[in-house]
C-alpha cells in the first residue's frame, strides 16, 4: 500500500513537471513558491543523480525541518563541467504534502537531458510552497 502511494506521488510530480516546462527547456521555472530564507534553511536535501541514456534522474530524499507542512518544493540544479563552469541550470517540483519533521524519499524523478560535457550536478532547495 505504501509502495503503490509513492509510486502515484512519484508519476503525479513527473507528470506535473513535464506538462509545466517546455520541450528541452533548461531551467523553465517549477511555479511560484516561498522564496523565506528561514523557511528555506530548514529544508534538507539529500540527492543523487545518474545519466540513464542522456537524461538526468534524481534519487534522494528532501526533510522538512520547519514548524508547517510543505506541499511543494522547487529543486535547482545546476550542471557543471570539471571545472566548475555552469553549464545547464534545471528546475523540478518536488511533490509532497511533507509534515513538520519528516523526511519524503523519493527516487528515479526525471530532472532533463543531461549536457555532454557535465562531470557534476548539484542540487537545492530554491522555493517551497507551504499548507
Amino acid at each position: 500500500m505504501v509502495v503503490a502511494f509513492w509510486v502515484v506521488v512519484l508519476a503525479g510530480a513527473f507528470l506535473y513537471h513535464r506538462s509545466h516546462s517546455g520541450a528541452g527547456s533548461a531551467g523553465t521555472p517549477a511555479g511560484p513558491g516561498n522564496t523565506n530564507p528561514t523557511l528555506l534553511e530548514q529544508q534538507g536535501l539529500n540527492v543523487q543523480w545518474q545519466n540513464e541514456g542522456g537524461t538526468v534522474m534524481l534519487t534522494g530524499a528532501w526533510t522538512n525541518s520547519s514548524a508547517i507542512t510543505i506541499i511543494s518544493a522547487v529543486v535547482e540544479c545546476d550542471q557543471t563541467d570539471t571545472g566548475g563552469n555552469l553549464l545547464v541550470k534545471n528546475d523540478v517540483t518536488l511533490m509532497g504534502p511533507v509534515a513538520p519533521n519528516i523526511t519524503h524519499n523519493f527516487m528515479r524523478v526525471r530532472l532533463a537531458a543531461i549536457s555532454p560535457a557535465a562531470t557534476n550536478i548539484a542540487c537545492t532547495i530554491v522555493s517551497v510552497k507551504p499548507d
